[in-house]
C-alpha cells in the first residue's frame, strides 16, 4: 500500500479485467478491450506477466481502480468496497467478458 493507493489489493483482477495494461497490449499485441492472456486465479487473481518483476505492474502498491459503483443510487468508490464485495464484480465482469467472445 501506498499514499496514493491507500486501500489493500486483494487481487480480485477487477482491474485486469476491466482494462488490459500497457504492458499486455504491447506483449500480447492486444488491444486495452481484449482479454488478458496473463491473468490467471489461483486463489486470486495472479498476472503472469508480474511474476518476475512484479513492481514493473505495481502489484503490491494497493488497489489502483479508480471506479464508482453504484447500488440502489449510491455511488461507491470501488477501492474501498470490501474485499467479497470486490470479487463478485470481478466475476461478474469476468462472465461478460467471456460472452463477448462466443
Amino acid at each position: 500500500m501506498s499514499a496514493l493507493f491507500p486501500n489493500p489489493c486483494c487481487r480480485c483482477g477487477y482491474c485486469c479485467l476491466h482494462e488490459a495494461c500497457p504492458v499486455a497490449q504491447e506483449v500480447f499485441g492486444i488491444t486495452k478491450d481484449d482479454p488478458c492472456p496473463a491473468l490467471r486465479y489461483e486463489g486470486g487473481a495472479v498476472c503472469l506477466l508480474a511474476l518476475e518483476e512484479p513492481e514493473i505492474m505495481g502489484v503490491g502498491v494497493g488497489c489502483c481502480m479508480k471506479a464508482t459503483c453504484y447500488r440502489d443510487g449510491v455511488a461507491y468508490d470501488f477501492a474501498s468496497l470490501p474485499p467479497a464485495f470486490k470479487f463478485s464484480v470481478a466475476a461478474m465482469k469476468a462472465r461478460e467478458k467471456l460472452a463477448a467472445l462466443t
